[in-house]
């Protein structure tokens, strides 16, 4: 008969024995997707999504928002980005908050992407920094400002080749395809947002918006 101590050994060695397996899952999910064999991907990140791993929840909001290996339904993308963000992840946070902003799977709210621009943006997270930049630029949810405009850009601009350098250039996000919304940004698009903005700046204004990009990069 089993004592209470080996029954609680029992239950740990079934929690990680459980724990290894979603990892396994998971592994296998994006060996599969690196393959391009998108429909399995998908099935086995469901498989631990529904279990509680975010890094799931976030790989199928992803594929589809794409339409890899799922047809594309924006608002079972909203689902998963949702439960993925309540862990914390920037990364999903950001994709909500372009979801509001440009009104897919759910109505356009330019005051709620700001929300959820805010909270990664000032963590550092330069796809939202960008975004935020261009909500400031065209005064949309917020007060137009072409100081903060820049000043966000630049950040995002920043942090971006600093992402690029450390990966070489190489994304490894899922749901990436050609004409993608939810791609990562060409930091040459931010480069020309950058040079519109400067046209119509005095140089009061971009003094202003070098030191305040100083300190959004810092985030």
């Amino acid at each position: 008969m089993l004592n209470s101590r080996s029954l609680f050994l029992l239950g740990m060695l079934a929690i990680f024995s459980s724990q290894y397996s979603y990892a396994d899952t998971f592994t296998d999910g994006g060996d599969a997707y690196k393959a391009g064999d998108f429909t399995t991907a998908a099935k086995k990140f469901l498989e631990v999504a529904v279990k509680g791993d975010h890094r799931a929840m976030y790989a199928l909001g992803s594929m589809y928002a794409g339409g890899q290996g799922v047809d594309r339904d924006y608002k079972k993308a909203y689902l998963w980005f949702s439960k993925a963000a309540k862990y914390g992840r920037l990364d999903a946070q950001y994709k909500l908050g372009l979801m509001y902003n440009e009104g897919l799977g759910v109505p356009q709210n330019y005051k709620r992407a700001a929300r959820l621009y805010f909270k990664p943006a000032k963590k550092g997270y330069a796809l939202a920094q960008f975004r935020l930049g261009l909500l400031y630029a065209k005064g949309h949810a917020v007060k137009q400002s072409k100081v903060k405009a820049y000043a966000w850009l630049l950040a995002a601009k920043q942090n971006l080749d600093k992402v690029s350098r450390r990966n070489m250039g190489v994304s490894t996000d899922i749901g990436q395809e050609k004409g993608n919304l939810f791609n990562n940004v060409d930091t040459n698009l931010i480069t020309v947002e950058l040079e519109t903005i400067k046209k119509d700046a005095t140089p009061e204004e971009l003094q202003e918006a070098m030191l305040l990009a100083q300190e959004y990069s810092q985030y």
